[in-house]
C-alpha cells in the first residue's frame, strides 16, 4: 500500500544522502607494521605443563620467522608482534625462566610483544584470577596489562556459582576468572599508536570497542582461541564480528587466534589478509591508523537500544489501540 511505498522511498533517499556524505574517517597519521602469530597449539596440550616449553618455543620460532621475513634479514621492520589468548599458559607477571625468555625475545627482535596469559590480583587474603593481555616493550620491560571485562558464562566463570556449587564450568583451563575493572587501552608507548585490546568473546560487544576508541585507541587488537570450534562455521562467524568492530569505530584491527582465523582489517572493516583454519603460520600487515576520533556509527550507537525500545512500545500500543479485542483479552481474566 501507500505506506510501503513511502517507507521504501524514504529509505532510498536516506541511503542516497549517506552515500553523498564526505568520508567520516580522518586521514591516517601513521602506519603500524605488525604480525599476528597463530601457533595452532592442540587443546589437549595447551594447559599441560609438560608441553609448556614446546608451546612457547613454537611461538618464539614463528615470531622470529615473521620478523625475518618483514625485514629481509636486516631486523627492525616490525613494530608489533601479537600472540593469541593465553598463548603463554602461566602467570606471566611472575618472574621465572619463561618470563625471562619473553623479555629476551622482545629485546632480540626489537619489537613490542602483546600476548595473552592468565593474570591475578591479590585482594587482602583473597586472590582474583583474570584473563589478561600483556605488553612488553622492545627493551623487554612489562609496559602494561589489560584484563578481560566480559567473561564467557560457564566457560570462564559460573553465574551465581556461590549458590550453585554443583555446577561446573564447561571448559577446563586456568581457573575461574574475575572480570577486569574497565575497558581501557594499553598504556601509550613511544612510536606505537594507542592499542585497544579485546579478548575473544569481547569482540561481539560493540560498546567495548566504542569505549576503547573513546579512550584513545587507534588500533584494535583481538586475541582469541577458536580451537573449541574445530572445522565448523564458528571461527568464520567469530571473525565477522572483527570486521564490524573495525568499521563501526573507524579503526584498523589485527586479530591473532591460537587457531581459527588470524586476520587484519583496515579502518573500513575490509579484510587485508587472513590465515588458514587450523594452520601454524603468521600474518603480517601494515595498518594505517587515524588519530583518535568518533565515527557517525559510534556517536549513534548509545541511542540504538533506547530508540528500539521506544519503537517496540509504540508498536505494541498501536496494536492494542487498533485491535480493541486484543487489548480486552489481555486484561480480562480467563473464565
Amino acid at each position: 500500500g501507500p505506506a510501503s511505498v513511502v517507507l521504501a522511498a524514504g529509505a532510498c533517499l536516506a541511503a542516497a544522502a549517506l552515500w553523498a556524505l564526505p568520508s567520516p574517517l580522518p586521514p591516517p597519521v601513521g602506519e603500524l607494521r605488525a604480525a599476528a602469530v597463530q601457533g595452532n597449539i592442540d587443546q589437549s596440550q595447551k594447559w599441560d605443563p609438560a608441553y609448556r616449553r614446546a608451546s612457547l618455543e613454537t611461538y618464539a620460532a614463528l615470531s622470529r620467522a615473521a620478523a625475518e621475513a618483514a625485514s629481509g634479514g636486516r631486523g627492525g621492520a616490525l613494530d608489533l608482534l601479537l600472540w593469541p589468548e593465553t598463548a603463554v599458559p602461566l602467570h606471566a607477571q611472575d618472574p621465572g625462566p619463561e618470563r625471562r625468555g619473553l623479555e629476551a625475545l622482545s629485546r632480540e627482535l626489537g619489537v613490542h610483544l602483546v600476548f595473552g596469559a592468565p593474570a591475578y590480583e591479590r585482594r587482602g587474603e583473597a586472590v582474583e584470577y583474570r584473563n589478561g593481555v600483556f605488553l612488553l616493550d622492545p627493551e623487554g620491560r612489562l609496559a602494561g596489562r589489560y584484563d578481560k571485562v566480559q567473561l564467557v558464562p560457564f566457560g570462564e566463570y559460573v553465574p551465581l556459582g556461590r549458590y550453585l556449587p554443583f555446577v561446573k564450568k564447561l571448559v577446563a583451563g586456568a581457573g575461574d576468572f574475575t572480570p577486569g575493572p574497565a575497558a581501557v587501552p594499553l598504556p601509550p608507548q613511544p612510536g606505537l599508536p594507542g592499542l585497544g585490546a579485546l579478548v575473544c568473546f569481547e569482540v561481539i560487544f560493540p560498546h567495548l570497542a566504542s569505549r576503547l576508541a573513546d579512550r584513545g585507541a587507534q588500533v584494535l587488537v583481538v586475541v582469541t582461541n577458536d580451537g573449541w570450534f574445530g572445522r565448523t562455521p564458528g571461527p568464520h562467524q567469530h571473525l565477522a564480528f572483527s570486521a564490524w568492530r573495525a568499521a563501526e569505530t573507524g579503526l584498523p584491527l589485527l586479530r591473532s587466534a591460537n587457531t581459527g582465523v588470524s586476520a587484519a582489517f583496515d579502518a573500513r572493516g575490509r579484510l587485508l589478509g587472513a590465515t588458514e583454519l587450523q594452520a601454524r603460520e603468521t600474518l603480517s600487515a601494515t595498518l594505517a591508523y587515524p588519530p583518535p576520533h568518533r565515527t557517525p556509527q559510534h556517536r549513534v550507537r548509545p541511542w540504538v537500544w533506547p530508540a528500539s525500545l521506544c519503537l517496540a512500545l509504540l508498536g505494541l500500543s498501536a496494536s492494542l489501540l487498533r485491535f480493541p479485542g486484543l487489548r480486552q483479552a489481555s486484561i480480562e481474566p480467563q473464565r
